[in-house]
């Protein structure tokens, strides 16, 4: 059987269409199991497996249907009331069926990524890890994360380290998995990455997260406990699910308790991550 291995989540994906995995989905291949963990499934149809009667839960765009097997959620047009696509789901995550509807217009090789991600995010919380909205980039064997809300420089950062620092390469420039356990905090990368697909089928020890300002001079400096939950909890992947969401604040609990946390404000110069390499890796703080 053919799988992939992802943050050693062990997955049969079946895509309509995989434009947005390119070839980098290659290096999660795995061809010598003989069980998966999940299946995740992508269909394109006009003919959606809409439920009958009510929605247990009705969110903006979103209807939500539950049985004592399943959790579908139905996406519609706000405006026209017409669905667009289903999702139906195994409350234990064994098997999500994603069905894309051509009919809409929308872009449904994005709508595929997206959603695959959406699924994946949630069976990870489920083996104990969580998606931080960041940039991951590796040196000296540690990873260092810049995270912020979109188009605040986190990518810009994880670039200039990249040029900048040697043997500095790039994990996943938008979602990572991050790992708590009793040896420390591991970053994974995974398959999800944003719009450019850069990622590594890697397991690393974290360095530090940086959560990034822009600013017109560079400047590093520690948050307050408070202020790491905060900053955390608005970048991660936060489920509707209550048991998911209890076992994400578990996560970001550990990690704020873990993990090395600190706000850097800081220009799109070559200077910032100069600036910031020697914060980390060259002063001593001991």
């Amino acid at each position: 059987m053919t799988a992939y291995k992802i943050a050693g989540i062990v997955l049969n994906l079946e895509f309509a269409f995989g434009t947005y995995f390119g070839s980098t989905l290659e290096q999660y291949k795995v061809t010598d199991v003989t069980e998966v963990d999940h299946t995740i499934k992508t269909v394109k149809t006009s003919n959606l497996p809409i439920p009958e009667g009510d929605p247990s839960t009705i969110l903006a765009g979103r209807r939500i249907y539950r049985t004592e097997e399943t959790e579908t959620i139905l996406t519609i047009d706000e405006t026209t009331q017409e669905p667009r696509h289903v999702i139906v789901k195994a409350l234990d995550y064994s098997t999500i069926t994603i069905y894309l509807n051509p009919e809409t217009g929308m872009n449904l090789a994005e709508l595929e990524y997206v959603w695959t991600g959406i699924v994946f995010f949630e069976i990870a919380l489920l083996h104990g890890m969580t998606a931080l909205h960041a940039s991951a980039v590796e040196t000296k064997g540690f990873a260092v994360l810049f995270s912020a809300p979109s188009g605040t420089g986190k990518s810009t950062q994880a670039r200039l380290w990249k040029e900048t620092i040697p043997k500095c390469s790039i994990i996943n420039d938008d979602k990572p998995l991050l790992e708590a356990t009793e040896q420390g905090i591991f970053v994974h990368g995974t398959p999800w990455s944003g719009k450019d697909v850069v990622n590594k089928n890697k397991r690393v020890p974290l360095k530090a997260i940086v959560f990034v300002e822009q600013a017109a001079h560079d400047a590093v400096g520690e948050l307050q406990p408070l202020e790491r939950i905060r900053h955390l909890f608005r970048n991660t992947y936060r489920p509707t699910d209550p048991e998911l969401a209890q076992i994400n604040l578990s996560l970001i609990d550990k990690i704020t308790s873990g993990a090395w946390i600190v706000r850097f404000a800081c220009t799109k110069e070559e200077s910032a991550a100069k600036t910031l390499y020697k914060y980390l890796y060259l002063e001593d703080r001991s």
